[in-house]
């Protein structure tokens, strides 16, 4: 049981790095710099397409990440790999992206809905400040989707075991038995 607990918490580090390296990845990125500090409207168009482009390159190669989704600061999504959802964390990113002493860092899970169809799933999702390279100021935040489901195969090769992930406040993210989630360890 102890070696199977180190290969899930491996795991989800695992999921948790990738996550963020690709974040970073993104960022860093020199049209992402240029297009939230330009207002040629032409170029922004050009520049949408390559920060799609990124954004799905994102999602495809971190194979844990459901949704990423790009906010200026005014708060207006600048492109994201999904258009079926809804924006009902905005509130915790903009205040994240308010607050002068958080630069990154996961967010609870929360259920994300879809518009279409209008079906639910859970996800943490992991933001990022997004930090001019010109000016050094906030113009932006970069949200990624892990869902419930990239968390469980992590320990659902693990047959028969109960498994309880939790976060920092004993809310369970995670279980063997989906019933648990949202409740409190």
């Amino acid at each position: 049981a102890e070696q199977s607990n180190h290969i899930v918490e491996d795991k989800l580090v695992q999921l948790c790095v990738n996550v963020e390296q690709g974040t970073d990845m993104v960022i860093s990125s020199d049209t992402l710099q240029k297009k939230f500090n330009q207002d040629n409207r032409i170029e922004q168009m050009r520049q949408k397409y390559i920060l799609t482009c990124l954004i799905n390159n994102l999602i495809k190669n971190s194979q844990n990440a459901d949704i990423a989704i790009l906010y200026h600061r005014s708060g207006n999504v600048i492109t994201s790999n999904s258009i079926k959802l809804s924006q009902k964390k905005m509130e915790d990113l903009d205040a994240a992206m308010k607050n002068p002493e958080v630069s990154s860092g996961w967010l609870s899970m929360h259920p994300r809905e879809y518009c279409i169809f209008s079906t639910e799933k859970n996800a943490v999702s992991y933001y990022k400040k997004i930090t001019s390279i010109y000016s050094g100021e906030v113009i932006g935040i970069i949200q990624v989707d892990v869902s419930e489901n990239a968390i469980a195969k992590c320990y659902e090769e693990s047959p028969g075991t109960k498994v309880f992930i939790v976060d920092e406040k004993g809310q369970i993210i995670s279980s063997s038995d989906k019933t648990k989630i949202y409740k409190q360890l």
